[in-house]
């Protein structure tokens, strides 16, 4: 591939449409290596600046050690997009890149699609707690898809990230739409891994104001102290099914809710949907080390194993998988816990909010996270699981986190034994 540096001490491509052309303009970027890029204004995008034009596509180029601005809200690492009909990353790969805001991808205004997309050791150095602090998607930020009044959509899909990082919220990924635009975002066959933000909310991924459809991913190891180990949203229509979150913490001490995903019950909408995900060795150091749900959640065969809360009020550190602090939670036959509960404050045991009758409470036998033959890990059931065929067929997805069919009687969880 044809590498092009920017020698630690300029930017690459700066390219902004000509007057009137915007439109219909396309930029390309294809088959080569981006490294070394600097750039020293707000703007950012040390290795590509775009502005203005119709359409932008990258593909199969690898961005290595690209800087922008390291306290300036606005500036972006490696790419830096605002105001495009449509962007496209196709097989790109971004590594060491460092900005105030997305230390790999910024953009402004831009619907866009990432394809088989990796994001590895990324970081968005800014401090936070205001506006112009920066510190959020160690990977990517994103402000607002909708163009000219134009609801606009956004998706990913084959794409991993590792040890992005953040000093403020969302260590892998940012996307705040803009209220009422009726904006969308589509994650299907993604990893999420070892990703991490600090003080703030969503070790790995932070979502506000628009519709969000989650599949066949991933979240595994990533942490926050706050809120929010894998997933913090807020103002939300959210989708998530035949997910795996495995390990996520949310924790400082005593403190941090939602080990695993936060629902935050603030703004107009807030429904969700949660249908075949496993959730095994999420923690919190306050409780909910799976769910925390703020809003109105509809569950069904989904499968909770060895989450932990670390209150101290609570002898025994499992349970408190799902707290359910909003309007309403429905419990659809198929879902699974274990332990059931957790001994509370003067040895009653207690069982978790969401708990009925028809709630399992036994060991499901999960094997440890590995790669199952499939496009993202998932943690596998062996053929004498208590959760093999005893899920729901009404909702489930006809395959499983793999991609294998669900037939006749499904299982719990992400994965479906063959």
């Amino acid at each position: 591939l044809l590498t092009i540096s920017g020698g630690n001490a300029h930017r690459i491509f700066d390219k902004e449409a000509p007057a009137n052309q915007g439109e219909g303009t396309l930029f390309g970027v294809q088959n080569m290596k981006l490294i070394n890029g600097r750039a020293s204004n707000e703007l950012g995008g040390a290795a590509i600046l775009g502005r203005f034009f119709g359409s932008l596509k990258v593909i199969n180029v690898t961005f290595d050690n690209n800087q922008s601005q390291l306290s300036n809200a606005d500036a972006c690492g490696a790419v830096h997009t605002g105001g495009y009909k449509e962007v496209l990353f196709a097989n790109c790969v971004f590594n060491n890149n460092k900005a105030a805001n997305g230390g790999a991808v910024g953009t402004i205004g831009s619907s866009q699609t990432f394809i088989n997309c990796r994001f590895e050791n990324n970081e968005a150095t800014g401090t936070g707690g205001t506006f112009d602090k920066g510190g959020s998607g160690g990977a990517v930020y994103v402000d607002g898809i909708d163009q000219n009044g134009v609801n606009n959509t956004m998706s990913m899909c084959g794409c991993v990230f590792i040890n992005n990082k953040a000093k403020y919220q969302s260590g892998a990924l940012n996307v705040i739409f803009y209220a009422g635009k009726g904006s969308s975002f589509s994650i299907d066959k993604c990893s999420f891994e070892k990703n991490s933000c600090t003080p703030d909310k969503g070790g790995a991924f932070y979502f506000m104001n628009g519709t969000l459809n989650l599949t066949n991913s991933t979240f595994a190891d990533n942490s926050t102290p706050s809120i929010g180990g894998g997933i913090w949203t807020s103002n939300y229509n959210a989708t998530i099914a035949n997910c795996t979150f495995k390990g996520n913490l949310a924790v400082n001490g005593n403190d941090g809710l939602g080990g695993a995903v936060a629902l935050d019950g603030s703004g107009a909408n807030k429904n969700a949907t949660i249908t075949n995900c496993t959730f095994a060795e999420n923690r919190a150091g306050n409780f909910a080390s799976g769910i925390f749900n703020g809003g109105s959640l509809t569950l069904t065969n989904n499968l909770f194993a060895n989450n932990q809360v670390g209150n101290g009020f609570q002898s025994n550190p499992y349970g408190g998988a799902v707290i359910n602090k909003g309007s309403a939670i429905t419990i659809n036959p198929g879902n699974l816990q274990f332990p059931k509960g957790y001994t509370g404050q003067f040895g009653v045991q207690e069982r978790d909010d969401w708990m009925n009758n028809e709630v399992m409470s036994e060991d499901p036998l999960l094997s440890a996270l590995a790669d199952n033959d499939g496009p993202t890990k998932t943690m596998a059931l062996p053929t004498n699981s208590p959760a093999k065929d005893k899920g729901t067929t009404a909702g489930s997805p006809n395959a499983d986190q793999r991609g294998k069919p669900r037939k006749g009687n499904v299982d719990i969880g992400a994965f479906e034994v063959q």
